[in-house]
């Protein structure tokens, strides 16, 4: 019973992570690699050779139990199969989550138990009538969302936009009451720059929600994220805002990253950053620095190490450090995780005769009892279709 609250939770955390991937992919936020960096994304999927969609993704963490994803033609998720028996792969009773799509491929509508997920498109750019319906006139601005209990409709969101933007996201109860809204402010380039929350009604003075996480954001001269900062909003609120900066290498790619802690709360941040008449007043009031992030890449761009560094710039001591190995056509073969020195985890993959991941075997080098020891803590296979 308790793996399965466990895995109930898993799956509400995913699907919120899904509501919030489909709001940005809608306010067009994924355009900057920082966000989902090569490090963050799973390699796996970003380097699968041509004529290739992955089908599934099983993981076995003992011989009990399974975690499955299957996904469709077009390589979308269609179903999550999650901490289950094998013997009890037929069975009505196994944690599923069931995705939908329409014929152009957007996400429709997220199923599980007797809850699901609706959402509803604009039927055109811009609602402006077209006789050509190629994929590039399809519109992928996500217009409604509704959200569904045993007891019918809970939720109900409205998507608002300005110039192709999305400019406020707000928030109803079933019944049509008012809840909250979110609203995004972007610069001259179209980047944005601040997400809030507002407790009031949409034809009232906005009043900042203190239980909300505002987030704030800065690019450099060639559009690239620069800074972000992100606490607890309202201006009472004494929880310190969170700066974190960004800075990259002579190709572009992301060079290292450092998080810090600021004096005040985030809307006092953004006050400071509107105000200062110097550039230097805001930096002095980071009065400490958590993390230091550093990558370091391969001739051909790949990924060979990261590292992190705790509460100074310029220690060489590091707290975690990740190495990636690849073959010589430039795919993931080997992961390796460190932590003080110490290394706790690998992951090490085999690939098939396309070249694309057909198993990955994850060793963890300690045991219960803190004993430096080798052993296999799960198997992840991958299923591909080849056309």
């Amino acid at each position: 019973m308790k793996t399965y609250k466990k895995h109930l939770a898993y799956c509400a955390y995913r699907r919120s992570l899904l509501c919030v991937l489909a709001l940005f992919i809608a306010s067009g936020l994924f355009a900057e690699s920082v966000i989902f960096s090569e490090y963050d994304l799973p390699q796996i999927q970003t380097s699968l050779r041509d004529k290739a969609h992955l089908g599934s993704v099983r993981e076995y963490r003992n011989l009990a139990t399974i975690e499955c994803e299957i996904f469709n033609r077009n390589g979308f998720l269609t179903e999550e199969i999650g901490s289950i028996s094998l013997a009890d792969m037929t069975k009505d009773n196994n944690v599923r989550i069931l995705y939908a799509y329409d014929e152009n491929n957007r996400l429709t509508q997220i199923a599980w138990n007797s809850n699901k997920i609706v959402y509803k498109y604009a039927a055109k750019p811009d609602n402006e009538p077209s006789a050509d319906e190629s994929p590039k006139n399809i519109s992928r601005e996500i217009m409604e969302e509704e959200h569904y209990t045993q007891d019918g409709l809970d939720l109900k969101i409205f998507y608002i936009y300005a110039d192709g933007k999305l400019s406020e996201k707000r928030v109803y109860k079933g019944t049509g009451d008012f809840l909250h809204s979110y609203v995004f402010r972007y610069n001259t380039r179209g980047d944005v720059e601040e997400i809030s929350k507002r407790t009031s009604r949409p034809d009232s003075e906005i009043v900042i929600s203190s239980n909300f996480m505002e987030y704030y954001y800065e690019y450099d001269t060639q559009g690239r994220l620069a800074l972000r900062a992100w606490g607890s909003g309202g201006s009472a609120n004494k929880t310190k805002a969170t700066v974190e900066t960004f800075s990259y290498n002579d190709e572009g790619k992301l060079a290292g990253s450092s998080r810090g802690a600021y004096e005040a709360n985030i809307s006092a941040y953004k006050n400071d950053k509107l105000s200062a008449a110097d550039a230097a007043v805001v930096p002095e009031k980071l009065t400490w620095l958590t993390e230091v992030t550093r990558r370091q890449y391969a001739p051909n761009g790949k990924t060979l190490e990261v590292t992190t560094h705790e509460n100074s710039r310029h220690t060489n001591r590091y707290r975690e450090k990740w190495l990636y190995e690849y073959d010589e056509s430039g795919s993931l073969i080997k992961e390796s995780w460190f932590e003080n020195g110490v290394q706790l985890r690998e992951k090490i993959y085999t690939l098939d005769m396309y070249g694309n991941p057909a198993r990955a075997r994850e060793y963890v080098y300690k045991d219960a009892f803190g004993a430096v020891t080798r052993s296999l803590a799960r198997e992840t296979q991958f299923a591909y279709t080849y056309y």
